[in-house]
């Protein structure tokens, strides 16, 4: 029986195969460049949380799916399906649950990424320990085949920067590559010449989330993301309508793997990122002096528009939430147990500690309440507001997200957090519904007086 590579170099031999691992930013860095490749007339399949994208097939590419590669026949259907068809590009997002199984141990990567190591991440599974080596075993796990393969690091803390970077002999060997920001640049007290893929701003500050004094320009505002890159031998200027500093690095770790594979067309990547959208990945609505942003996670959200609010940018923060119950039927024992309740409830707790003190109102609602009591994973929530923190609650999700649309105001920001583009809400332990938080807003907005 044939292996990958053999099956890859008989059937499909320029077939290319891009692996990107992390914490944060896997998704919307893998959709940044799916999009890119379509753009320019490339053949690409993606498997990432945001969707399947593989043209006519029976997947839908705007669904997000849990773990796409869940176990290794999902590995074995993407690859299959890339040398059945022809494409030039097979795009992989690589969770830690992936690595750990070792679903892709025999999958002949051209280009292995990772985008950043938050040893935090996800506690609930694994240690930080055990975290850290999954993350890595990425690029310890290298096959002697692989003797092409290109490694790009993304914004890595130095201590894990130098363990990934004396794994073993064979990563030693191939070529590697840092996309990294001047600031972290500086802490790591690395050159900037050793650095292939730099982001910076238009001064010299050794932050690069602040305001550039000479020209009046912000790096981030609410109206998007304005930076540079540097490469060994040009520099490009990058503006983009995603929001928030991390989709910058995500941009960067998108346009240094373009680049890595020799289709970079500068004039066509601005293009796309000018206005692209990931969707439930900070996905954007700009209406009537409104900004809506439809995402799943909001911690780090809220510090940004607190900083947009005190530049005058902003009026009102408003914030949609909920927290996750447990045990639906066919969600894994993991999921059922006290141990995940606990776990999801301390999450709560840390998430309302940003809440009270970043949001101006909150619309506590729903999000998958499965076998838990709705109204007592709201009454939770309410328990940890400060009280000047207004808020409004209503188990029924649609109404809390219509509520937040129709009474916000000129300048105001919606933010709706927790299930991305996900579509089938969990109502109880065997009861689902089929919606998408932006259609609701979609329909809410043709309400806004």
């Amino acid at each position: 029986m044939m292996n990958y590579k053999e099956m890859i170099t008989k059937y499909n031999p320029k077939l290319r195969i891009i692996g990107v691992t992390g914490s944060y930013g896997k998704t919307t860095t893998l959709k940044i460049i799916q999009e890119y490749l379509k753009r320019i007339g490339k053949k690409s399949i993606l498997f990432a949380s945001c969707g399947i994208d593989i043209e006519n097939s029976n997947y839908n590419k705007d669904n997000e799916v849990e773990i796409p590669l869940y176990n290794k026949k999902a590995v074995d259907f993407a690859i299959n399906t890339a040398i059945n068809n022809h494409v030039d590009y097979l795009l992989l997002e690589i969770n830690e649950i992936t690595l750990d199984k070792g679903y892709v141990k025999d999958v002949p990567f051209n280009i292995r990424a990772i985008t950043n190591i938050i040893a935090t991440q996800n506690l609930y599974e694994y240690s930080t320990d055990e975290y850290i080596r999954i993350k890595e075993s990425f690029f310890k796990d290298l096959k002697e085949e692989e003797d092409d393969t290109i490694c790009i690091f993304g914004n890595i803390k130095k201590k894990y920067l130098n363990d990934l970077m004396v794994l073993n002999n064979k990563l030693n060997k191939l070529e590697k590559r840092l996309a990294s920001t001047r600031y972290l640049a500086e802490l790591r007290k690395q050159k900037e010449s050793d650095i292939d893929y730099l982001l910076y701003t238009n001064d010299n500050h050794i932050d690069d989330n602040h305001i550039d004094n000479q020209t009046d320009n912000y790096f981030d505002s609410i109206n998007g993301l304005s930076f540079n890159i540097k490469t060994k031998n040009k520099d490009y200027s990058i503006k983009s309508n995603m929001l928030f500093p991390h989709n910058a690095l995500n941009i960067l770790l998108a346009l240094s793997i373009i680049d890595s594979l020799g289709e970079l067309d500068i004039n066509e990547f601005n293009k796309l990122i000018s206005d692209i959208t990931i969707l439930g990945r900070d996905e954007v609505i700009r209406i009537k002096g409104r900004t809506i942003i439809v995402s799943n996670t909001c911690a780090s959200h809220l510090e940004y528009l607190k900083k947009y609010q005190e530049r005058n940018e902003i009026n009102k923060i408003r914030l949609v939430t909920g927290s996750l119950g447990y045990g639906f039927y066919s969600w894994g024992e993991a999921y059922k147990s006290d141990k995940f309740s606990e776990y999801v409830n301390s999450s709560m707790k840390y998430i309302y500690k940003y809440i009270n003190n970043f949001v101006d109102k909150v619309y506590i609602t729903s999000n998958d309440n499965a076998l838990s009591n709705p109204q007592e994973l709201i009454d939770s929530q309410i328990k940890e507001l400060n009280e000047e923190i207004e808020y409004y609650s209503n188990i029924d999700r649609k109404e809390a997200i219509r509520q937040a649309v129709i009474e916000s105001n000129d300048k105001d920001v919606i933010l709706i957090t927790g299930r991305g583009n996900r579509e089938i809400f969990c109502k109880s332990e065997k009861e689902v519904l089929f919606f998408k938080d932006i259609d609701i807003v979609k329909e809410a907005i043709k309400l806004i007086k």
